[in-house]
């Protein structure tokens, strides 16, 4: 007749060879697989003149397989974990609630100033402050002076009126002489409200409705929402 005890204790191959799993994981699983064996070895060596206590079985049954129902809990958790850490969301959500410093041209403005700063200006080009929308183009421009590294507008026309509340670009243009050489992005702090995962990975949605890289961030500071 075969010895249950012993047969349960035969050891599990998998167990074996899979020494780079989680360690507490790979012995409920391998003390599941010995409460099979064991469950396996009883049921085919049982006297017939004395059964197994059903109480008792069912009792050992429905505790491993609450155990079995973890590691397979565990399992998904682990994946759901991974397809997060590979899009770079997990990372990205730390910025979110955080005052950064990005380039952007698009400002939302809803009748307070708004604060710029210049990109570096290393051949002290002259550079002009543009602020346009869609529907009239230029509303408002004007020369920043040499050491003017940060700048604001305030919605403020070329006619002296105050735009509406809505989306503007503000944009900058370095000037040679008459000739434009670039036109670039101004420097604009706005929060990070939110990190989304994209087929081009991890983006951060940021106060103005823009969605940038967090590679993009210049500077970072904690704020609030």
């Amino acid at each position: 007749m075969i010895d249950p005890i012993a047969a349960a204790r035969q050891p599990d191959k998998s167990s074996i060879t899979g020494g780079n799993q989680n360690s507490a994981e790979t012995s409920a699983a391998s003390d599941f697989q010995s409460f099979l064996t064991l469950l396996t070895a009883q049921l085919r060596n049982q006297d017939p003149l004395s059964p197994l206590d059903s109480t008792q079985f069912v009792e050992q049954l429905a505790s491993f397989s609450a155990v079995e129902q973890q590691i397979e809990t565990n399992k998904k958790l682990d994946e759901i974990a991974s397809s997060f850490s590979g899009t770079g969301l997990i990372e990205a959500a730390q910025w979110v609630g955080k005052e950064v410093e990005v380039r952007s041209d698009v400002v939302r403005f809803d009748g307070e100033e708004i604060k710029f700063a210049a990109p570096p200006n290393v051949n002290s080009y002259t550079i002009e402050l543009i602020a346009e929308d869609n529907k009239n183009g230029v509303i408002y421009n004007r020369i920043l002076g040499q050491d003017e590294t940060t700048f604001a507008w305030s919605g403020q026309q070329n006619d002296g009126s105050i735009a509406a509340p809505g989306e503007y670009r503000v944009k900058l243009r370095f000037l040679d002489g008459d000739e434009v050489v670039s036109v670039e992005k101004p420097l604009l702090s706005s929060t990070v409200i939110e990190a989304r995962a994209t087929d081009d990975g991890a983006k951060l949605l940021i106060d103005n409705g823009e969605s940038v890289d967090p590679e993009e961030i210049r500077a970072v500071q904690l704020g609030e929402i």
